[in-house]
């Protein structure tokens, strides 16, 4: 019989708030790396003499392990809840309405990435590179393992040797996924759009997949762009932007729920007999 005095089990993944990064460094992580599985960023850590990489979250991600048991966070030696981690958020440039959207798409299982303006250029160009990506047993750690042995600009080349052609190739790759990593690192909190700020393209998402590798993911299956009311004039400009990429929106009430809308360029339909203008009909739906 399990005595009720028994310790409670220790929770397998803690972090720590790091203010120069406006980051959560992970301190303590049994079991599979999290910014492997696209949810967090590599670092070196500055700290150590050889400059080892470290997995860092961002705060979107700790509130919503935090939210859910899976993860201890600490600012300091003080244990935070979601109360504290809510007090953090200007602090490290994020709003309550763009973590609501984080939370709301992650848990339909989607790998969630901060969008930024020079990542889908990063990706294109690896597109035609990636079958020299040779996958290893282990899909979860091969990439900090990689990138353990590639701290800065410094690429390994393979053991045998290959045509001059696919060695430059694959030092191209290998930059490709350096640039895409610290691309990652740095990406800015996502922008919500109310008021005055203009909507954009916040995060990017990936269905689940067991082969995803955050240094080489491939395009995104989906755009979002978050926003606390709809603009037709807006929309068009971010379908012209998301260029194929299918676009979503998600709408987030005053009361902090987050409704998902599909875009499309098909335009929207007339509620009416009469037939409405496309600004119209989106004027309706607001």
């Amino acid at each position: 019989m399990i005595s009720h005095d028994a310790k409670k089990l220790e929770i397998p993944i803690a972090c720590r708030l790091d203010r120069t990064r406006k980051l959560f460094r992970i301190t303590r992580n049994k079991g599979k790396s999290l910014a492997n599985g696209g949810f967090g960023c590599l670092l070196p850590d500055d700290e150590s003499e050889e400059r080892v990489m470290v997995d860092y979250l961002f705060i979107e991600e700790v509130y919503f392990l935090v939210e859910r048991g899976l993860l201890e966070a600490f600012d300091g030696d003080k244990l935070l809840n979601t109360q504290g981690i809510f007090q953090l958020l200007e602090e490290c440039g994020m709003t309550l309405f763009a973590l609501l959207v984080y939370a709301h798409v992650r848990s339909q299982n989607y790998r969630v990435i901060r969008h930024t303006p020079h990542r889908r250029r990063i990706l294109e160009e690896m597109e035609p590179l990636r079958h020299l990506y040779k996958k290893k047993k282990s899909t979860e750690t091969d990439d900090k393992e990689t990138d353990q042995q590639r701290i800065a600009t410094t690429t390994t080349l393979p053991l045998i040797e290959e045509p001059a052609t696919q060695t430059s190739a694959r030092q191209q790759f290998e930059r490709l996924r350096q640039q895409l990593r610290e691309d990652g690192a740095q990406a800015p909190a996502p922008v919500v759009a109310h008021g005055d700020h203009i909507a954009t393209i916040a995060y990017e998402l990936y269905l689940p997949d067991s082969q995803f590798r955050r240094s080489a993911p491939g395009l995104p299956d989906i755009y979002v762009t978050a926003t606390t009311s709809l603009h037709f004039d807006a929309l068009q400009t971010l379908l012209q932007e998301a260029n194929g990429i299918p676009l979503r929106t998600a709408v987030v009430s005053e009361a902090g729920t987050v409704v998902m809308l599909g875009v499309t360029d098909y335009g929207v339909p007339a509620i009416s007999k009469a037939g409405l203008s496309k600004t119209e009909c989106v004027s309706a739906a607001t």
